[in-house]
């Protein structure tokens, strides 16, 4: 096609030559100058045609090679060091499977063998992107079980270490060396993001698993800076320093791994730690009111809740107040599956109530006050209802036991599931490669009383749980 158009237009050229060769170069007899002519005129039409050909293929999508995993020649960490946002964003567009690297916090295994509702999630959402066919590089204690690959880490997690800041600061440094060549980070830590290298192109996201705490908030505004914040309800992304929040993802639970139950126990269930924020006073109260039985499921680390059970809780037990103590994963699904309502009076801002969805996946309804997070996760009357103090929650806590423990199961699988958190995540993840992630609008959904514990440990800014 391109030689047919050049030969049209030389014997174009020629024949308009002829005519006006003479005059162009008068020295010479006709044909000569026909001759120079159409030389000339035929340059120009193939100098015009490249032109034209090399503008059409700057039209076309470039490909750029991905590095191949095993690829440590000096090219090839060259175009890893320098690679833009722009290639990063034409790579991604054709090729979704992405290697991403995970941090959970040091202290305890992923997944929990008992409480630990950051590493639970941390360990669902990693299982999650690897069923998405993402390759998935976990960095956490040595003894975590997660069935991903994992990067060197603390040898085993010390509970009675949580909040240790040395701690963590010695395992981020770790993990972000040994996540150099993934993708993407996402730090479930707070420390991480903090004193992480600022000298790759890696985008690094971080999930704000507890309060933004007054003295928090300037550090969260420094960390928006270069890192995507991620909220776990739109009330928690109300309170954080303003234009700090990226993306509000709810957490998810892998509902085919729960057993619902039939709630024919007859009993209210209580979980959660050994903390009046918890609201275990409000709950043992309310369950009396409605002569009704509790068990209790509560985790005791520190010297605090020790002294809080004490001193407080163990002298309001019996009467139909029972307590378990600390159960495993399996112990724990029974006990919701055969209570009658989970009773969460909680007495804090709590970002997101793992407790509530675990509930609900069981087929349990909830009972809780309307702090914090519960009216994003309760559906009013549905799955549940939201009430201020013992005499609202015992009502409460008898109408739940006539509601349809299906809706409850419904709702755990649609909007609290894993698959759903995990696609909501990879979303976010690729808008993020590609350089277009927005904000997203927070959305006010129930208040609740401020809390009461901004001067408490930074165990909440970790764990909220």
């Amino acid at each position: 096609m391109y030689i047919g158009s050049r030969i049209f237009l030389f014997v174009l050229g020629t024949i308009q030559a002829f005519a006006v060769g003479p005059r162009l170069v008068p020295y010479m007899d006709l044909r000569s100058a026909g001759l120079v002519a159409a030389g000339v005129i035929g340059v120009v039409a193939s100098l015009v045609l490249a032109a034209q050909a090399q503008g059409r293929d700057r039209l076309k999508p470039q490909t750029h090679r991905p590095r191949e995993r095993g690829d440590h020649s000096p090219q090839g960490n060259t175009r890893a060091r320098h690679l833009t946002s722009c290639s990063r964003a034409v790579s991604y567009r054709k090729e979704t499977k992405m290697r991403i690297g995970l941090i959970a916090p040091p202290w305890i295994p992923v997944p929990p063998p008992a409480y630990g509702g950051t590493e639970a999630v941390v360990d669902t959402l990693a299982r999650s992107l690897a069923a998405a066919g993402h390759d998935v590089l976990l960095a956490a204690s040595a003894d975590s079980t997660c069935p991903v690959e994992k990067v060197a880490g603390p040898p085993v997690g010390n509970r009675a270490a949580i909040g240790s800041r040395a701690d963590e600061l010695r395992h981020t440094v770790l993990a972000y060396r040994a996540l150099a060549a993934v993708d993407l980070i996402h730090d479930h830590t707070l420390a991480g993001p903090l004193h992480r290298p600022r000298t790759g192109q890696t985008p690094v996201v971080t999930t704000a698993h507890g309060l933004f705490l007054p003295g928090l908030r300037e550090l969260y505004r420094k960390m928006a800076l270069d890192t995507a914040i991620i909220a776990i309800s739109h009330h928690q992304a109300g309170t954080a320093p303003a234009s700090t929040v990226k993306r509000v993802i709810h957490h998810g639970i892998d509902t085919d791994s729960v057993p619902q139950g039939n709630g024919e126990g007859g009993y209210a269930a209580f979980l959660g730690r050994m903390h009046p924020a918890k609201g275990l006073v409000q709950a043992i109260e309310a369950a009396r009111l409605a002569r009704m039985p509790l068990r209790i499921a509560a985790k005791m680390y520190t010297r605090d809740e020790f002294e809080y059970f004490s001193t407080v809780i163990k002298p309001l037990l019996g009467h139909g107040a029972e307590y378990l103590g600390e159960l495993n994963t399996t112990d724990k699904y029974a006990l919701l599956g055969g209570a009658a309502a989970l009773l969460n009076p909680i007495q804090w801002s709590e970002p997101f109530g793992m407790v509530m969805i675990e509930a609900l996946a069981s087929g349990t309804p909830v009972v809780a006050t309307s702090c914090g997070s519960a009216p994003e996760i309760i559906q009013e009357g549905t799955t549940g209802y939201l009430r201020s103090g013992p005499s609202g929650l015992a009502e409460a806590l008898l109408s739940a036991a006539t509601l349809d423990r299906r809706s409850c199961r419904h709702a755990a699988e649609t909007r609290f599931s894993a698959h759903r958190m995990a696609a909501e995540h990879l979303q976010f993840y690729q808008e993020l490669l590609r350089g277009d992630a927005k904000p997203q609008p927070t959305i006010t959904s129930g208040t609740g009383p401020a809390s009461t514990t901004d001067n408490d440990d930074l165990a909440h800014a970790r764990d909220p749980e």
